[in-house]
């Protein structure tokens, strides 16, 4: 069952599309997976996108489950609305299930979610969808197998809400480099909401390595970009995360004892059909008791460097 059909649950792609970049369109391809239908508020944007994907349609949760049988849910509503459905999903017997990002509004919300006896019986993934990327795997064995050096630095931009955009940035940052100590804010816009703000600030992490984060504002345009420096190589991920651009040292003809970076490999990657691997992380985790790749706790540890 997928809650909330929007652009992620049901409207970015269609069946005929190449990317995969709706949940609906996930559960589709997946040999694993028969998509049971959409809840919606809106019966008819349900209605709508069980037209489209099939299945059924409903306009809450407890309507559809009694008139088939659900096994995992796609929770795809919009942040705020996390909270209050997740809660919804403890009155029906489920396995597990996807949680958009973030896993919910508030900290406290999430830690009530992290700490329930339903959810910690149950197999849940936070869809932070570079984790499930097989190239993000590739350059995070490479970092952690020394291959560039010491991290030294890094740069970033986004735009559309510390939490809502800048969480997905956070938890890159975790997952390839380690945990954040501590951050400092620098200014802040609002481009997405009131209640959530897009910062620039200095990310601290714990072996004392800073990142800076700057913001652009999404009226312009969208942006999501990261610049990696360590000692031997500058590691670029660009246009969202489907472009990792990795350059190595070479002496500078020019100017004797100088040295600079030159771009030795770009590598396009699959983003694209992130969700397809989410979907399978999913499969694997509830049948053959495989780890989450983003699990809840992860899920609540960005949402607390998110939290002002």
């Amino acid at each position: 069952m997928i809650i909330g059909a929007g652009n992620i649950g049901a409207f970015f792609d269609t069946q005929n599309s190449r990317e995969i970049l709706t949940h609906a369109h996930a559960y589709k391809r997946h040999p694993g997976f028969e998509l049971a239908g959409f809840v919606d508020a809106d019966v008819k944007k349900a209605k709508k996108a069980a037209k489209i994907w099939g299945g059924l349609y409903a306009k809450n949760i407890y309507e559809l489950s009694k008139k088939t049988k659900i096994d995992v849910v796609s929770v795809c509503v919009p942040d705020e609305k996390h909270f209050g459905i997740l809660k919804e999903i403890k009155k029906i017997d489920i396995l597990g299930g996807i949680i958009e990002k973030p896993l919910t509004s508030s900290a406290r919300d999430s830690k009530k979610i992290v700490d329930s006896d339903f959810f910690n019986k149950r197999k849940f993934l936070v869809n932070y969808t570079r984790r499930f990327v097989p190239e993000f795997h590739s350059l995070k064995e490479k970092i952690d197998g020394g291959k560039y050096g010491k991290f030294i630095t890094a740069n970033a931009v986004y735009g559309k809400g510390f939490l809502h955009m800048g969480s997905h940035l956070v938890d890159l940052i975790r997952y390839l480099l380690g945990e954040i100590k501590n951050k400092k804010i620098i200014s802040a816009i609002y481009d997405f909401g009131k209640k959530d703000p897009t910062f620039s600030l200095v990310l601290t992490l714990n072996g004392g390595a800073k990142v800076l984060v700057n913001t652009l504002d999404s009226k312009y345009f969208t942006i999501f970009e990261l610049d990696l420096y360590f000692e031997k190589a500058r590691v670029r991920i660009t246009d969202a995360g489907l472009k990792i651009e990795e350059y190595v040292l070479i002496k500078d003809d020019n100017f004797k004892g100088y040295r600079k970076v030159f771009l030795e490999k770009t590598t396009k990657t699959s983003l694209h059909k992130g969700l397809y691997n989410t979907v399978d992380n999913l499969y694997d985790v509830v049948l053959h008791g495989k780890k989450p790749i983003c699990s809840l706790k992860e899920g609540y540890e960005n949402q607390k460097i998110c939290t002002i």
